[in-house]
């Protein structure tokens, strides 16, 4: 929040540019984080059938995760050719808006148009977006593109130069850093429809269940989110699902969570890890 907001005397102290370098700095180091866990175990068939009942069931996930594991394996999941246009996941339009890949950038390629039944709404980016060269903020949705090699259709031609691509893309993802401040989420085009687009689902929700997510007091956005689109559900209708060990996180995760749901039963919380639930879930589901 430091490095990202500034502070009104950091250009008396000709630290601004020093600041925005560290700034960039830790973003890089956090992609590189992310990018180190998502070659450790994937557990694939878990994820396989998790994404399987998402799409079939059109199951609307919000989240704030950067990587792009889910991503993939929605897009591996629907790859059945038999499958009806709605019913399958591609982040052509998987994303909630029309997203086309970088390798349209140099090729010839056919955009997806056919919404998605099932939409993955990224809340703070997502290290496989990448915005177009030269592009201004405020971003607009068109200079947005998904870039990553687990879902080009390969052109006729013999594959995508994906060096040719690179010179055509800003070298970051489009990240929104994790900071206290909300303001910067209602700055970009991108980011306000996402947030709509996530309001009218949870707004709609006859059940809401949080995989993994803490509900931190660095998360004021969500917290506002929630609290404000899902006041209709009554407290059965909540699920949170957590590996909270100790009893001192257990009791912090509840007071988290009843400061948006104040009804919230104990009953309605699972201290499990979310790959257990979701194979419990895919079961019932008959997936």
């Amino acid at each position: 929040t430091r490095l990202d907001g500034g502070m009104p005397y950091d250009a008396d102290r000709r630290a601004t540019a020093e600041l925005a370098l560290l700034g960039a700095e830790l973003m890089q180091a956090l992609v590189r984080r992310i990018e180190g866990a998502e070659a450790g175990s994937l557990y694939r068939d878990d994820l396989q059938a998790f994404a399987r009942r998402c799409i079939r069931d059109a199951v609307a996930c919000v989240t704030f995760n950067y990587d792009d594991v889910l991503d993939r394996a929605l897009c591996e999941a629907a790859g059945d050719p038999d499958r009806e246009p709605g019913e399958r996941w591609h982040p052509d339009v998987g994303y909630g808006f029309v997203c086309p890949s970088s390798a349209a950038c140099v090729h010839a390629a056919e955009v997806r148009t056919t919404p998605s039944r099932m939409p993955l709404l990224k809340l703070h980016g997502s290290l496989n977006w990448r915005l177009k060269l030269g592009a201004k903020p405020p971003y607009t949705i068109d200079a947005l593109v998904h870039h990553e090699d687990w879902s080009a259709a390969a052109p006729s031609e013999g594959g995508v130069d994906w060096e040719r691509v690179e010179r055509h893309l800003t070298p970051s993802p489009f990240l929104v850093p994790p900071v206290l401040e909300p303001s910067g989420l209602t700055a970009q085009p991108i980011l306000g429809r996402l947030w709509s687009l996530a309001y009218r689902e949870l707004e709609q929700a006859e059940r809401v269940v949080f995989l993994g997510c803490s509900l931190p007091p660095a998360g004021l956005a969500a917290s506002f989110l929630f609290r404000e689109a899902c006041g209709h559900l009554r407290p059965a209708q909540v699920q949170v699902v957590n590996l909270a060990k100790s009893e001192e996180d257990r009791r912090d995760l509840r007071t988290a969570y009843r400061q948006v749901f104040p009804g919230v039963t104990d009953e309605r919380f699972d201290f499990q890890c979310a790959r257990e639930w979701s194979r419990g879930w895919c079961q019932d589901g008959g997936v």
